[in-house]
Order: structure tokens, then C-alpha cells, then sequence
């Protein structure tokens, strides 16, 4: 009888580092995609003092960048090198099913090193939500 092979499936290890140039997030105009936004980052100090957070208002015409360099000016923890993230918050937009209807959200949360509420959505939340994460370099599978 053959050895039965035990094969764990891939860790999955976030870096958001990424999302702290501010760069676009592109997706695939097949997957009905509206926008993409960053709307919230916890950061830590890299000094060991403290944490603070940046969140963009809900209707906000300004992206987490643009309402950070705002608010803080030339203080902006984003841009300052000073801070790592830690936690981030990003809402994709998807267009209509049918004209007049609501657009759906796929909210993902993402907490270091390795939380994602991913888990908890239905599985083409999940296909979706992976593909983009990876695409834009905040999830890799790590193989045992």
C-alpha cells in the first residue's frame, strides 16, 4: 500500500506595504468591477510609540492618499516612511446586475500577518478577492 501523503494547503501571508505608494489598483473589466478603493489603513510606528489610522469619509470624493495628504500636509504618515501598515480595509464596487438596482460591495479586511475575512464570503467573493489581492501584491501563498 502506497504512503498516503499529507499535504496542508498554502499559508496565506498579506503584506500591505503596497498600498502605502498610493499606486492605482487596476482589475479586469470582465469581472463587472465599478471602482476599487482603500478606505482604511492602521499603521504602526516604526519607533515603537504608537499606532494611528487613516480612514477616508465614507462619501468621500477624494481617495485615502488624497484626503491623507490634506488632511496632514507635510505630516502625512503615509508618505512620511515613519509608519508600516498593519491593517487595511479595501471596498470593491461592482456595477448593477440590472438597471435601477443597487451596486454590490465586496468589503475585504485585511489584518498582518495572516487574517483575512475572505473565509467568511461566498466563493466567488473569494475568487475574486484573492485574484485582485494577489495581483496587487498584498497575498501570497506561502508553501509549506
Amino acid at each position: 500500500m502506497p504512503a498516503i501523503e499529507n499535504k496542508l494547503p498554502p499559508q496565506k501571508r498579506y503584506d500591505l506595504t503596497p498600498l502605502m505608494t498610493g499606486a492605482p489598483l487596476t482589475w479586469d473589466a470582465e469581472d463587472g468591477i465599478e471602482s476599487v478603493n482603500v478606505v482604511m489603513l492602521k499603521l504602526k510606528d516604526l519607533a515603537g510609540y504608537g499606532r494611528i489610522q487613516v480612514e477616508s469619509p465614507a462619501q468621500s470624493v477624494l481617495g485615502l492618499h488624497e484626503y491623507s495628504r490634506e488632511y496632514f500636509g507635510g505630516h502625512c504618515p503615509l508618505a512620511s516612511g515613519a509608519f508600516i501598515p498593519t491593517q487595511a480595509k479595501i471596498i470593491i464596487r461592482f456595477h448593477p446586475d440590472k438597471q435601477g438596482s443597487r451596486s454590490n460591495t465586496l468589503p475585504i479586511n485585511i489584518t498582518l500577518p495572516n487574517g483575512c475575512d475572505l473565509l467568511t464570503r461566498t466563493s466567488k467573493e473569494k475568487l475574486v478577492g484573492e485574484k485582485y489581492l494577489k495581483r496587487w501584491g498584498l497575498l501570497n501563498d506561502i508553501h509549506g
